[in-house]
Order: structure tokens, then sequence, then C-alpha cells
């Protein structure tokens, strides 16, 4: 009897995490500023580089000056054109702050398989898809400027900015202390997490369980970013491990059948 009962709850455990799987289910992401640096020099799809990245230089918040894709070769060497760039510049870039989003965010190349749960209409604008942002495991700041401390939040979804994307969908911002800037030099040491609602969970993973993320960071601190401000943009997309899935109904539930028996 004790036999059958057990089989039964292993039975009602799995439909119920079979259930979980097709719901809105969160994830920690994490990944060093590295990351950011990593890309490849092939010239491929840009989807299917390890690393796709892109530069742009930026006048001011709305106007780019001009914009390097790592998918390009204009005079044809069989290196791309991002690799390039960065064998001259990426050694003296900077990470002044960056976010992460995923959707539609552009057309082929950029448009990723994951996001968060979109803005529900609850006047929350999709801030709760988001939580436990950190770095080195210190929760960030809210707000910008701060001095000795990471600064960051979600950005709300429906703010005005100009891709549909942002229409519906918010997302995390880093933001380095005053004065500081994640470098080569640094960012090993750096390392970033976030905790994400995603509801489109079959299509959000690749094959071997990894997830691809996409960032976009600037130069400059967004506090003194203005109209007329240069400013210097590299994106891209990192492949994160498998994420962590924070599974508190499959947690209770084996926890109930210890009870039982």
């Amino acid at each position: 009897m004790k036999k059958l009962i057990t089989i039964c709850m292993a039975i009602v455990l799995a439909t119920l995490l079979a259930g979980q799987a097709q719901a809105a289910t969160w994830h920690t992401i994490s990944f060093t500023g590295t990351d950011m640096f990593n890309y490849t020099s092939t010239v491929a799809q840009l989807y299917n580089q390890d690393a796709p990245r892109r530069e742009r230089d930026w006048v001011g918040e709305d106007t780019i000056v001009t914009q390097v894709r790592s998918d390009g070769d204009l005079d044809s060497d069989g290196t791309n054109d991002y690799a390039e760039w960065a064998v001259g510049n990426l050694a003296s870039y900077g990470f002044s702050y960056f976010n992460l989003i995923g959707g539609t965010i552009a057309s082929n190349y950029w448009d990723q398989p994951y996001h968060a749960v979109p803005d529900q209409g609850d006047g929350r604008y999709g801030v709760d898809s988001w939580r436990n942002q950190t770095v080195n495991g210190v929760a960030v700041h809210a707000g910008m400027g701060s001095v000795g401390v990471w600064d960051g939040g979600i950005v709300q979804a429906n703010h005005g900015y100009q891709a549909p994307i942002y229409d519906n969908y918010a997302f995390p911002v880093w933001r380095a202390p005053t004065g500081t800037q994640v470098t080569m030099a640094n960012a090993a040491s750096l390392l970033f997490s976030v905790d994400v609602l995603i509801e489109n969970y079959d299509t959000a993973f690749e094959p071997d369980g990894k997830i691809r993320v996409w960032f976009g960071g600037f130069n400059v601190p967004q506090l003194d970013i203005g109209p007329d401000t240069p400013n210097q943009e590299v994106a891209g997309v990192m492949l994160i491990p498998e994420p962590a899935t924070i599974c508190l109904l499959g947690l209770g539930a084996l926890s109930l059948i210890r009870r039982k028996k």
C-alpha cells in the first residue's frame, strides 16, 4: 500500500512540475564582466556566432554617428568588422552602465528567443518580472551617481524608448560607482546576477540548455548623457550556461512526500 501511495504521489509531483514548466518560471542569470568583452572574429551570420557584437558611436541619446557590426567584413579579409575595431579600441573601453534586454529587440540577428513576462496592465509596468539584482552578491542601490556602490534597478515598460519592444517589457540596468567602469582589467572580478521570470520556456533556451542574453552598455555615466554628449556603445549577445531554475513548488512537494513517509 505504501508503495502504491508513493508511486501515486510521484505521478502527481511529475504532473505539477510539467505544468509549471509550461508556465512562467523564475530563472537566475549570472555572468561576469568578462562575458561582455568576449567576441568572435568569425564572418558568419551574427546569430550563429558564439559572441556576436556591435559598436556604435552616439551623439547624445538619439543620434548614431557610426556603427560597426560584427557580421560585416568591409575589407573582405575574413575577419568581422567588430573584431578589427576591438583590436585597437577594446582594451581602453569601459562600461559605465549597461542593461539586459530580451525579446524582439531588432530584426534578424538581434532577435533573441527569451524575454521576461510582459507588462500585465497592473500599474507595475513589468518590473515584477525581475528581482534580486546583485553585483558580487551585494544588492544594487536604487538610483544613479552613487560613490562606492553599484546603482541599478528595473527600467519600466512603456517608458518612451524608440524600439517597440520597450512598450511591453521591463529590463534591468547596472550603473558602475561614480568614477569607475567595467574594464578588461577588472571584468573577471565582477559577477552580475539577476532573476528573470521567463514565460516562453519552450523557446527560451538553446538545445544545449544555454540562454542567449542580449546586453547593451555605454562608456559615459547615464547621469551625464545629454542631448549633445558623445558616448560609445558596445552591445551583443552572451551565451549563459543553463540558468538555475527557482522551483519552489517542486521543493515544497518533495518536502510533503518526505513528511508523509
